[in-house]
């Protein structure tokens, strides 16, 4: 399989940059992949951080609640931190959208069971957390709810790559997301094709 480093994604995405293509319909696209590719349920739970991958979370929010489904945003952290002036556009939009998304924010391991209603009635779960920047040891609050994701029946979609694998070899140095599929960008990341990462990628869109 043709494979990519983060590395070269990276360079990639720069290079779309200079062609015109801006982060934004980058942004855009990626989120809208990720509705198309989450299969049926009604009650949808998008468990996002404070970068890109959360904002291809917030699209992929917007698009879901415009097809009806049941949406709850997690985001972990304030928003404030979110870190891209893209990501924080995308949040801003799901904050005007009260009527129809519900938004709810974590900021310490010890208010996650307060939350137990929204991974008990959710019937999909997007893994928005972290993408292809994430290295070593996972922190609080994180390695909580990746856990508690992982605890769910619910049906897991990750964006782009399972929170907490190491996209270039595949390990999990503490614990990552189970999913159940990845929607992965572009090409497939070198550690997502690998035999160990198979439990955590589930089916590779």
């Amino acid at each position: 399989m043709n494979t990519i480093t983060s590395a070269e994604m990276k360079i990639l995405e720069e290079n779309c940059f200079y062609l015109g293509v801006s982060p934004r319909i980058l942004m855009e696209s990626a989120g809208k992949s990720v509705a198309e590719n989450v299969g049926e349920g009604k009650n949808v739970l998008v468990i996002a951080g404070l970068g890109n991958n959360g904002g291809d979370g917030f699209v992929a929010a917007r698009y879901l609640a415009s097809l009806g489904r049941n949406v709850n945003v997690l985001l972990i952290g304030r928003p404030e931190r979110i870190r891209t002036q893209e990501a924080r556009r995308n949040f801003e939009i799901l904050r005007k959208m009260e009527y129809s998304i519900n938004i709810y924010f974590i900021n310490d391991s010890s208010e996650l069971k307060r939350y137990d209603y929204l991974f008990n009635n959710a019937d999909i779960i997007i893994d928005a957390i972290f993408g292809t920047g994430v290295r070593g040891k996972i922190r609080e609050p994180y390695a909580s709810v990746i856990r508690r994701i992982n605890e769910s029946k619910a049906f897991k979609v990750s964006v782009d790559i399972p929170s907490g694998l190491d996209p270039d070899t595949g390990d999990v140095r503490d614990v990552a997301v189970k999913a159940d599929i990845t929607v992965t960008m572009h090409k497939p990341k070198k550690g997502l094709v690998v035999e160990k990462a198979k439990p955590y990628v589930g089916e590779l869109i």
